[in-house]
Parts: C-alpha cells; sequence; structure tokens
C-alpha cells in the first residue's frame, strides 16, 4: 500500500503539471520536446496491420518515457497530455490489481478535477479509470452489470456533454442488451436533448423493436417466402460475409426439421454475397446497405447478425434469438410441441 506521503506527492506531481506557466522557448528547446513528444507518442500509437498481435503494450515504458518528458518539459502545451498518458499507463499497469492504488485513484482525481484540462483529454482518463474500477466489480446478475455500465455512460454525458462518446456507449449497450431493457436504455437517450442527431434515429429503431413482437411478420418483397412457412416455424436472419462463425452456426440450423429459413444478406457487394451465400438455409435477399437497407429497417435491426423466430401463425415471438440461435430455435420448437 502506498503511504500518505507517497499518495500526496503523486499528487502535488500532477497539481504542478496543471498550473499555468509561460515561458519563452529557444529553437532547440521546441525541437526537443517535439522528439520527446512524438517518441512517447510512437510509444502509445496503435499497431499497424502486420506488426506483432500478440506483443503486449509496454504500459511501464510510456509511464516512464511520460513521466520523463512531464520532468524534462514542464511548460510544454503538451504536459498535460503526457500527464494524462501517464496516468492512463499507471492504471494499465495494475491491471491485476485487486483494486487500483490509492495513488492512482487520488492522481486521476486530482487531473479530472482540473477544468483548465481539455475536456477530451479528461473524458479520456476517465473512461479508463472508470472502466477499470467497473471490471474489478462482481454483479449479481447481468442486469445489474447492465445498469453499472449504463451508469458510466450517462456520467459522461453529464460531465462532457458536449463530447459523443457517453452518448455512444449508451447506445451500444442499448444495441447489445434484450429488447426491454434496451428500449429503456434508448428511451434515455431519446429523452437528452444534448444527445447526436447522427444516434437518434437507431435509439428510436431499439425503442421501437419491442413493438414487432406479438404482430405479423410483415417483410416487403419476402410475402412468398413467408406463405410458403405457413404452419412451420420460420427463422429471419440477417448476415454478413465476414461473420463465418455465424453462418456455420447457421448451417447447423437447418437440419432441424419442420423449420423454413428467410436470410438478409446487408453486404454492398452483391455478387461475392451471393456467392457466400452457398449452403446457407432459406430464401436469400441482398439488402446492400448495411443496417439502412429497405429490409433491416423494416425488421428495425440493430446489429449485423440478428435471428427472428415466427411461429406457424405468421407471428413474430422472439426478436432477440441471436444471443444463442441454435439454443433458441430447438427450445422454441420445443415450446410449440409441448403446447399442441
Amino acid at each position: 500500500m502506498h503511504s500518505q506521503r507517497t499518495i500526496f506527492l503523486l499528487a502535488l506531481a500532477f497539481v504542478l503539471v496543471l498550473s499555468p506557466t509561460s515561458s519563452a522557448q529557444t529553437v532547440d528547446n521546441v525541437l526537443a520536446v517535439d522528439t520527446a513528444w512524438a517518441r512517447l507518442l510512437t510509444l502509445v500509437a496503435p499497431r499497424s496491420p502486420g506488426s506483432a498481435p500478440d506483443l503486449p503494450t509496454d504500459w511501464t515504458a510510456i509511464a516512464a518515457e511520460a513521466a520523463k518528458f512531464r520532468q524534462d518539459f514542464p511548460d510544454s502545451s503538451e504536459a498535460r497530455s503526457a500527464a494524462r498518458i501517464e496516468l492512463t499507463a499507471r492504471v494499465r499497469i495494475e491491471e491485476q490489481a485487486v483494486v487500483l492504488s490509492p495513488g492512482i485513484t487520488t492522481a486521476v482525481g486530482v487531473y479530472l478535477r482540473y477544468t483548465s484540462n481539455q475536456p477530451r483529454e479528461r473524458l479520456q482518463l476517465k473512461i479508463v479509470f472508470d472502466q477499470a474500477n467497473l471490471r474489478r466489480t462482481r454483479y449479481e446478475s447481468y442486469e445489474a452489470g447492465l445498469e453499472a455500465q449504463a451508469g458510466h455512460a450517462r456520467e459522461l454525458m453529464s460531465d462532457f456533454p458536449d463530447q459523443p462518446d457517453g452518448y455512444g456507449y449508451l447506445l451500444s449497450l442499448a444495441r447489445l442488451a434484450p429488447p426491454t431493457l434496451a428500449s429503456g436504455l434508448a428511451g434515455q437517450l431519446l429523452a437528452n436533448k444534448n444527445t447526436p442527431a447522427r444516434f437518434v434515429a437507431m435509439a428510436l429503431r431499439i425503442a421501437d423493436r419491442p413493438a414487432l413482437l406479438g404482430q405479423p411478420l410483415r417483410l416487403d418483397g419476402a410475402e412468398a417466402a413467408i406463405r410458403t412457412a405457413a404452419g412451420k416455424t420460420l427463422v429471419v436472419y440477417s448476415w454478413r460475409m465476414e461473420d463465418e462463425g455465424f453462418r456455420s452456426i447457421l448451417k447447423q440450423m437447418s437440419s432441424l426439421a419442420a423449420v423454413v429459413f428467410i436470410g438478409i444478406n446487408l453486404d454492398e457487394d452483391l455478387a461475392a454475397a451471393r456467392k457466400a451465400a452457398d449452403g446457407l438455409p432459406g430464401k436469400q435477399f441482398y439488402d446492400g446497405g448495411g443496417l439502412d437497407g429497405p429490409k433491416a429497417t423494416q425488421l428495425k435491426l440493430v446489429l449485423p447478425t440478428m435471428v427472428y423466430l415466427v411461429d406457424g401463425q405468421g407471428i413474430v415471438r422472439d426478436v432477440d434469438a441471436h444471443r444463442a440461435p441454435y439454443g433458441a430455435l430447438t427450445r422454441f420448437i420445443a415450446s410449440k410441441r409441448s403446447a399442441q
């Protein structure tokens, strides 16, 4: 454990970085600052395609380089960014610790409280710090964990209303959540006047998706395929060429008896998609517009790979079967048999 003196000194170091300073810089000093900053950014930069993917990020080296930069160039305009990079690295270094050390917690708090720091810098550090604490927390249920993550997103929205990250994160949670929970999260976005316009359309779709349940399936252009499924279980699924694992599961599902399939491909390259459809079950439709295609929009798809289950009367019974499609389909068939 860090002593109180260690905690104080670590926090004080970041207070000094955040204090306004000014001094004339020589040309040599400017060049030295640029060189040191470029060296630090090289350590932090994402690895390029083709580089060693299994090589772990050296957070210790990043923390040391950022601390050295702050020490050597305390008056630099990048000193505050270096402080954020160092704190991020120190949080990562403690990845395996049961709890983050008091020194890191205090220093992060100091950095976040100084509103003279750029909002973007503070937001990035808050995300790293809060997510580190969320990963260390055990939740009694999926719903409790989801609410904790949603609470984090709402904090970002409240503390940084002009930054898109909190809104985007809450939208991502809504897209992955079961329909009822998802609708509630989407409603929070729709009720917030600061939600960026580019997120509103998907939030509306998420909020409206549960309304498909218990209603006849309607899919323009696929009426004949839907009629063919009368009296049988109908599986409507969306897919892309890159989703090889999902396509493999669909082929396994096709072995089940008395099941009819309709596939909705979302790829723009229709010729390639038609080739990739070989072996996939059911009549295929090629929407061509991702989640914005006409069929994807009508079905209110919120993810590229989704599975809807429709009963023999053509009524939509499940819009969330993509979570475990084979198991969801077998359970659905079994429930129909037990009801007979």
